[in-house]
Formats: structure tokens, sequence, C-alpha cells
């Protein structure tokens, strides 16, 4: 069996602790940890002889319990932070605007965390922070929702505002700057990272950047849509502009935000691709740390969501060379979820909507187009739909593709 210790960047000594060790061909001993460095263990026996031996060849008990007890040792959370972790919290003050904030549990000490900002086409509330919670444990992303933006108002004070307010009172990353909302909050989550260079944003049944607003000129992109959104075509339509920047994710319905999973698998997948082009070395240790959150997570998934693990975790592999910490774990799940075949035509599905998106969809341009329906995408989804029968949600999104949007 291949390591599944996470890497340790700097050798770490944990706290003495004498227990019952077991090794894969089944002998035992009773000593204490001493250093855990790489991929290596050193353990102390009661003699006081000290045994280093490769952290692979313990029992996987004994590998997850350094994994967890090394964590430990290594991540404490900030302890002067102005709110809790763990708790959604608000409506915090800031000028004359408020936001709603959750902080998460997996924060480290001494480190910045990514921001996910939400701007509502109708407000915004302390409950809507609930479908964000998952991904930002996963990531170690800070989420606020601005309770005051809206359509048919100037909303940009209260964005400034609660931005400054986010970015002078908490350890927020600059470089590190996503956006989010949906409909008309779209828009403005769109228009947020342009105006700050942010690293990316999560467009909801979005209309497309419409003639004087300024294009993002940085950043990735996850647009989720309705199949019988009206607004399908301008989501389409930004998606092909932003080019490989960008995907396009489909729910079944209409211009509604579709399951909380589509929004957590966005954030993720906006993590992927943020440390697979960054040169910074600062940001490897945060990398190796999401690689291991993100492993916990997909194995806690049940089985009927197998597809959605596949999903994320090829993400993370087709997107940067994972950490040796994490290789061999990373690759063990992959080869479990390949032996289903229905995982990688989920994934195939998935790019072929994409694709779909981006060659078909988008000709029509941006803005709303109700009741409308193309020869062009009706024959193409029918063609999909029959490649695809029988594949959780895809068949009822081609299908749905087909409708006129309303």
């Amino acid at each position: 069996m291949k390591l599944i210790l996470p890497l340790l960047l700097l050798a770490t000594s944990l706290t003495a602790e004498v227990r019952t060790w077991t090794s894969q061909a089944g002998s035992k001993i009773e000593a204490e940890v001493v250093e855990v460095a790489g991929d290596k263990v050193t353990l102390k026996r009661s003699d006081g002889k000290e045994i280093t031996a490769p952290i692979a060849s313990l029992s996987e008990a004994d590998q997850k319990f350094l994994r967890e007890y090394s964590q430990k040792e290594k991540a404490s959370p900030p302890d002067n932070l102005p709110h809790p972790l763990g708790r959604a919290v608000g409506p915090i003050k800031a000028e004359n605007s408020h936001y709603f904030l959750y902080l998460p549990k997996s924060l480290v000490a001494g480190r910045r965390a990514p921001l996910l900002f939400f701007t509502g086409s109708g407000g915004g509330n302390l409950k809507m922070l609930d479908r964000y919670i998952q991904a930002a444990e996963v990531g170690g992303w800070i989420v606020a929702v601005s309770k005051e933006t809206r359509n048919n108002q100037n909303s940009l004070p209260h964005v400034l505002a609660c931005m400054k307010h986010l970015e002078t009172t908490l350890p927020v990353d600059s470089n590190r700057l996503y956006f989010t909302g949906a409909s008309g909050g779209g828009q403005r989550a769109m228009m947020n990272a342009a105006g700050y260079k942010g690293a990316g944003a999560i467009p909801i049944i979005y209309h497309g950047i419409l003639d004087g607003e300024e294009v993002p000129s940085k950043g990735h992109y996850y647009f989720i849509g309705g199949a019988q959104d009206y607004n399908r075509y301008g989501t389409a339509a930004a998606r092909k502009n932003l080019g490989r920047n960008a995907f396009h994710r489909f729910h079944p319905g209409g211009h509604n935000n579709g399951p909380d999973t589509l929004v957590q698998d966005g954030m993720l997948w906006l993590n992927a691709r943020f440390y697979a082009s960054t040169k910074d070395r600062e940001y490897a240790e945060q990398a190796s740390d999401f690689e291991r959150n993100l492993l916990d997570f997909l194995e806690g998934l049940p089985d009927g969501a197998s597809h959605r693990a596949f999903m994320l975790l090829s993400f993370i592999r087709d997107d940067y060379e994972i950490s040796s910490a994490n290789q061999s774990r990373a690759d063990a799940l992959f080869s479990k979820l390949q032996s289903n075949p229905q995982n990688a035509l989920y994934l195939e599905a998935l790019a072929d909507l994409d694709e779909l998106s981006e060659k078909d969809l988008s000709e029509h341009g941006v803005g709303t187009l109700k009741k409308h329906t193309s020869k062009k995408v009706s024959r193409e989804a029918a063609r999909l739909r029959d490649k695809y029968p029988g594949l959780h949600e895809i068949p009822s999104i081609l299908e749905n593709l087909q409708k006129p949007t309303k």
C-alpha cells in the first residue's frame, strides 16, 4: 500500500503518546511518536530505542492516526478574530452597509484566506450562507453575503463599504477575491470581479456581459445556469468570451439557483484552478492542505454521489500536479471511482454540455430571451441525450435544453 500521510514540509514533532502500532505484516509494538518527516515516522519504544520506518509500512488505522494528529499539531486556528469560527453571524455594520459572515473552522493562524462575496438581486440574509459552508471548510474560504445589494439601485457603495471592512478586519488574501450572485446579482458579481481584478467568480443564471460593461482581465469563472433559463444564451456567450478560464455548469431547471452542490463544486473548482495557475511557493502548503481536505470530503460522500466525487477529483488531477503528500491517496481513490464506468461518462457528459454551451448556445448573444428555442441547440441536445441515457441529471438537462426558455 502506498503512502497515505500528508507530507509535512518541515519535520513535525508530536506530543508523546504511547500506543500500539501495527505494521502491514501484522507485527505490533508499543511506542510513542518522536517525529514525522516527509514519508517516515520515528517511534521510540519503552526501552528508549528509536525506530524510523516508512509510514506506508504501518496499518491504515495508524496512518490515519498520524495524518489527523500531525494536522492538529501543524495548524492552529487564529485566536484574535472579531467573530467566531464555524458559525454564521451578522448583520455586521460596514459604514452605512451590512453583511453576513461565515469564518471556517479550517482557517489557519498566520495564513490569509480567499474571500467569496455574494451580491443578491433582492438583498441578502443570514440563511444564504448555509449553501457555502461545506466548501468553505474544505477550501478555507471566508464567505460574506451583502445585505443591501439588489436590482434597480446603485449597489456599488454597499460593495465598496463591505469589501473595505472585510479586508481591513479579517485575514483576507487580496490575491484571492471571488464574487458570486444570481441573476442581477450575478451581473454585479462579474462587475466586482472586473473592478477588483479578482481571482474569479461564480455567476449564476447570468445574462452575460452587456455593452459598456468591463470584461474581467484575469481569474477563473464557473458559470451556473438552468437548462431552461431565459438567460442561458447570455451565460453561454460570457463563458465563450472567457475561453479556457471558464466552465458552464447546468442544472435541469429554469431561472433559479439549482442545487447547493453546484456552487460548492464551483468553489472547489476555483481552488484547483488558482493553485494550478500560481507559481508562488507561498501557496504550496495551502494547496497540499486543500488536497487533503478535499480527499477527506470526497471519501465521506455516499456511494450515490460517486459521480460527483469522481468529477471533483478529476478537476484537481487535470488542473495541476497533486503534491507528493497526497498523490498516492488521490490515485487510490481515483482508481476506486474509475471502476464505475458511469462516473467517467458523467464527467464526459459535463464536458459535452460545456462544449454545447460554447459552440451553440453562445451564438444567440447576451441578454434575456424568453420562450426561445433553437433547432441547432435542440438537435445537439437530442443527440447527447441518446448518448447519455439514465445518467443522473444529465438526460433531464438535455431534455430541457430542447425546450423554449422560461
